[in-house]
C-alpha cells in the first residue's frame, strides 16, 4: 500500500477498461503533483487534482471544472458535505480505479454504501458498481452479526432504494442464511431493520430460498400450541410479529407464557394449522375434503380474533376469487358460510358485499340458483332487494374521491385488450354501515373490470 492509503496490488482490479494500460501514470500524477490545475477541498483537507480527470469520469464534476460556476473561476470545489473519508476515496478510484477504508474499517458497511451514493450523486456508474461489489463480498465471506454499522448503512441503501439494490439484495440472502446459524441473531436483525424484514418476507414467500424452512424444524422453537391433540412447535418471535393477542400469550402475565403453550382448540385444527402456515409461509392451503367458502370465511374470523389482518385480507381475497371465478350456485357449502357471516357480521361484512354484489350482477344469468338461494336466505334476500334499488338511488358521500362518470384505462378480458373504462359510483347500506364503491365498467362491452370500495360510513355513529 503507497503513502496515500491506496492499495496498490488492487489497483487496476475491475477498473475502467480504457484506462488499465495507464493506472501507474494516473497514479504517479497524483502522487507528484505535476500538472494539477484543480483543487478538491473538504472541511480542512485539500487535494491537488487535474481538471481533465474529473472530465474524464463524471460530467456533474465536468460542469464545475469548465461550466459557469464560480468553481470554475476558481478552480477549486467544496466536497465538504459529503464528508472527508468518502472525498478521500472518489479521488483514489479516479486515480488508482479501486479505493480502501484505510481508518473506516470499523464502519465498512456505511462506508461503502456512502460510496455508492457517491457515486450515484457524481454519476460514476464502474464506481457505484465498485462499491456495490465490495459490500457483495462482506456479506458473502463473514458472519453476519448485528451491529450499529449494518443498522446505519441498511437504513442508508433503503433511504436510497435504486443505487443500492446489489447491496440490498445480497443483504436478503445472507440475512436468511444466517438464520440457520443463528437464529437468534437472525431475529434480532429482522426486528431492528423493518424495511429488510419486509423484503425478507417477500424473498422468502417467493420461494427464491429452501434454506430457511422454520415450521419443518425444531431448532430454536420455544413455544408450543396445542389443538385437540395435536401440536405445533413455533417461535414466540414469529407469533409476536404477527398477532399483539397472541404476543400476550407468550410475553404476559397468564398462564401460557409461563407453561409456554397455548391452547387453541375451540378454533378447530384445521384453521389453527391454517394459521400457523400463514406466519411461516404467508398463505395457507385448504384441505381437499374441506367446504372452501366455510373454510376460509372461518379464517377471516379467526384472523380478527387474534387480530392479524394480513391473513383476513388473504383469506378474503380468497373468498371473492371463489365468487368471482364460480358460478352462482345454491350449495350448502355458500348457504352455511352466508349464515355464519351474518350471525358474526363485522369480519364477514366485505364477504358479505360481495356475495350482495355478485347476486346482483349475475341474478339473471344463473335465475334458478339465484333464486334458490334468496328462498333459502331471507336475509340475504332482503339485502340484495334494497341493495338493488339502493344503488341506483343512494347519493355517494362528499368524500368519495372518484367522480361518477370518470375514466380510467383496464385490461378487459372479454375484449382481450386494454379499454378506457367508466366509473360507476354504487352505495349500499349493510349492518348499519353505508359502503361506497366504484365500479369500473369496460367503455365498449360493458364488463365489469373492478370493484373498489372508497368508503365507508358507521349511520349509527354519524347520527
Amino acid at each position: 500500500m503507497s503513502d496515500t492509503g491506496w492499495p496498490i496490488s488492487e489497483a487496476t482490479k475491475g477498473g475502467p477498461k480504457g484506462l488499465l494500460a495507464v493506472a501507474g501514470k494516473f497514479k504517479s500524477l497524483f502522487e507528484t503533483g505535476q500538472a494539477t490545475d484543480f483543487t478538491i477541498t473538504c472541511g480542512k483537507k485539500s487535494w491537488a487534482v487535474h481538471g481533465f480527470v474529473l472530465n474524464l469520469y463524471s460530467d456533474v464534476l465536468a460542469c464545475a471544472c469548465d461550466g459557469n460556476f464560480k468553481e470554475t473561476a476558481a478552480r477549486s470545489i467544496d466536497l465538504s458535505i459529503d464528508g472527508e473519508a468518502c472525498v478521500k476515496a472518489l479521488i483514489s478510484y479516479m486515480y488508482a480505479f479501486d479505493y480502501a477504508l484505510d481508518d473506516c474499517e470499523s464502519e465498512p458497511y456505511t462506508t461503502h454504501v456512502n460510496m455508492i451514493l457517491l457515486a450515484n450523486k457524481y454519476d460514476i456508474q464502474h464506481l457505484l458498481k465498485l462499491a456495490n461489489t465490495k459490500l457483495v463480498r462482506i456479506l458473502s465471506g463473514t458472519p453476519l452479526k448485528l451491529t450499529d454499522d449494518l443498522v446505519s448503512a441498511t437504513k442508508l441503501a433503503y433511504d436510497a432504494e435504486g443505487p443500492t439494490a446489489a447491496y440490498r439484495e445480497a443483504l436478503v440472502k445472507a440475512v436468511i442464511k444466517s438464520s440457520e446459524d443463528d437464529f437468534e441473531g437472525y431475529c434480532a436483525i429482522i426486528r431492528q431493520l423493518p424495511s429488510l424484514s419486509q423484503d425478507v418476507a417477500i424473498a422468502i414467500a417467493r420461494g427464491e430460498t429452501t434454506k430457511l424452512n422454520l415450521y419443518e424444524r425444531s431448532e430454536g422453537t420455544d413455544f408450543t400450541i396445542t389443538c385437540k391433540g395435536r401440536s405445533w412447535k413455533v417461535h414466540h418471535f414469529v407469533l409476536s410479529s404477527y398477532s399483539d393477542v397472541l404476543a400476550c400469550a407468550c410475553n404476559g402475565p397468564f398462564k401460557e407464557a409461563q407453561e409456554k403453550t397455548i391452547d387453541l382448540s375451540e378454533d378447530g385444527e384445521d384453521s389453527v394449522d391454517a394459521l400457523v402456515r400463514y406466519m411461516y409461509y404467508f398463505d395457507y392451503a385448504i384441505q381437499p375434503a374441506a367446504d372452501p367458502y366455510a373454510f376460509h370465511l372461518s379464517i377471516v374470523i379467526l384472523a380478527d380474533k387474534y387480530n392479524t389482518p394480513q391473513l383476513a385480507e388473504l383469506a378474503n381475497e380468497k373468498l371473492d376469487t371463489l365468487l368471482k371465478c364460480s358460478p352462482l350456485q345454491c350449495t350448502p357449502d355458500l348457504i352455511a358460510a352466508i349464515e355464519l357471516a351474518y350471525k358474526v357480521q363485522g369480519p364477514t361484512t366485505d364477504f358479505l358485499l360481495s356475495v350482495i354484489l355478485i347476486a346482483i350482477k349475475r341474478g339473471k344469468e344463473h335465475y334458478q340458483e339465484y333464486s334458490a338461494l334468496m328462498r333459502a336466505l331471507p336475509c340475504l334476500a332482503q339485502d340484495v332487494a334494497i341493495g338493488m334499488v339502493g344503488f341506483q338511488t343512494q347519493a355517494p358521500p362528499a368524500d368519495c374521491t372518484i367522480p361518477e362518470g370518470d375514466k380510467i384505462e383496464r385490461a378487459c378480458s372479454k375484449c382481450a385488450e386494454q379499454r378506457p373504462a367508466v366509473a360507476r359510483v354504487i352505495v349500499h347500506t349493510i349492518d348499519g354501515a353505508r359502503d361506497t364503491r366504484v365500479h369500473w365498467h369496460c367503455t365498449v362491452c360493458s364488463e365489469l373490470l373492478e370493484c373498489e370500495s372508497v368508503c365507508i360510513h358507521n349511520l349509527a355513529s354519524a347520527e
